[in-house]
């Protein structure tokens, strides 16, 4: 069940919504968010919600399951290992 932005203590004024859809995902973490849930529980526009999980899932934070058309997105601590970058020559 989604977790009320009412009840988490780290959403204050001037939170981004980065920190506020972390906060959410990290709270629940055995619970898969679509982005419609994550916008309606954020208050945050759907440009800035998909850009902060696009953010996470980069850095290995957030990880995605899909299930039919719609994708379902969860916390998921550091797991993966860095790729090594190649250097140009």
């Amino acid at each position: 069940m989604p977790v009320p932005v009412k009840n988490l203590k780290q959403l204050e004024f001037g939170e981004t919504v980065k920190e506020r859809v972390l906060a959410i995902l990290k709270k629940d973490k055995r619970h898969a968010y679509s982005s419609r849930e994550l916008i309606r529980l954020t208050g945050g526009s759907q440009v800035s919600v998909g850009h902060a999980l696009r953010s996470f899932m980069r850095k290995g934070i957030v990880k995605r399951t899909k299930v039919g058309k719609t994708y379902y997105y969860y916390y998921s601590p550091r797991s993966r290992k860095r790729r090594a970058r190649r250097r140009r020559r």
